[in-house]
């Protein structure tokens, strides 16, 4: 009411009753200027501060290791902001465009982050470098080129053979470059030619070529023996029947580089294969998160100067099924 003198005109004052007057406390301008300018401070600075307690009292709680809900919505914001390319879309595991695929959600890369806190280095909750973390996941040793890699719930009998298959590739390349005394290192992924669109528009026979072996069925063999019997279709029909024969059988399957181009691989025929989208994309996440700054458990990863040699690797560490 300190103000309400103010708001009621002169010649209606007089018509206020007792009770309301007796409340009117008249101030002059300034210090109702004064007054105004301070009642939304009063109003939100206590709100403001039972929030700032009840969010440290939070962290408070959470283990040390842990990031905090709201720390991790802000790293997970801030790689996936990383992971835009210059026209606001998202890239894929191995940094480039995917040909009208699904891309990882939101959620599935703030739970990336979240399981990469549980079981990097130093967060104390898995049994040692390079070991076995909570729930038998696989965590990273820097030190030693151990990079752990985990399977994803709900994955059926194929997709972690595909899993398996994709991982022991990778694992089976780094102890070959480590014999012939180099290193496969995490670097900027290089320009990209080869695409599921393009092997399947221009090289149909290749892309039945790669088909792995739990694809190939007998169906599907006779269907393409069957058109290539065919003598009323031109060159250019043929390749569209055989085009779209793969890949109906593709669908859910992405075009992989068996050694992912951030880790050096070659965007060649000989280092492509299909692999599971899930697996695809999970794989190359996890490897996406891994790379940082070594003091905080990451691999650094080699510039293109080559001023920062970047993390030798050694060993891929797959997660027991």
């Amino acid at each position: 009411m300190s103000g309400f003198a103010a708001l009621v005109p002169q010649d209606r004052e007089a018509a206020v009753d007792d009770s309301v007057a007796a409340t009117v406390v008249v101030v002059d301008p300034a210090q109702r200027s004064r007054r105004a300018s301070e009642s939304p401070k009063r109003a939100v600075l206590p709100q403001a501060q039972r929030a700032a307690a009840t969010f440290d009292r939070f962290s408070a709680y959470a283990s040390a290791g842990v990031r905090t809900v709201g720390q991790n919505l802000a790293y997970a914001g801030e790689r996936l902001a990383g992971r835009l390319d210059g026209g606001g879309a998202l890239a894929l595991a191995d940094g480039h465009l995917a040909d009208g695929a699904r891309v990882n959600s939101f959620q599935e890369n703030l739970q990336m982050a979240m399981a990469s806190q549980r079981t990097g280095a130093g967060s104390g909750l898995g049994s040692g470098p390079g070991g076995a973390g909570v729930g038998g996941r696989v965590s990273d040793d820097p030190a030693r080129g151990i990079v752990g890699l985990n399977r994803k719930d709900g994955w059926n009998d194929i997709q972690h053979r595909e899993f398996d298959k994709k991982v022991t590739g990778l694992d089976e390349e780094a102890k070959a470059a480590n014999a012939r005394g180099e290193s496969m290192k995490f670097q900027k992924p290089g320009d990209r030619y080869w695409s599921k669109e393009r092997i399947l528009n221009q090289y149909p026979e290749k892309a039945y070529d790669l088909l792995p072996d739990h694809l190939k069925s007998k169906e599907l063999s006779d269907a393409w023996e069957a058109l290539n019997k065919r003598s009323d279709l031109s060159e250019a029909s043929l390749r569209r029947e055989r085009r779209e024969l793969v890949r109906e059988t593709l669908k859910g399957y992405d075009l992989d580089h068996k050694v992912d181009l951030q880790l050096g691989g070659k965007d060649s025929l000989d280092n492509i294969q299909w692999l599971d989208m899930s697996v695809n994309r999970s794989v190359g996440s996890q490897l996406r998160w891994k790379v940082g700054n070594p003091e905080s458990g990451k691999f650094a990863r080699l510039s293109d100067n080559g001023e920062k040699p970047g993390t030798p690797i050694r060993e891929f560490l797959a997660q027991p099924k």
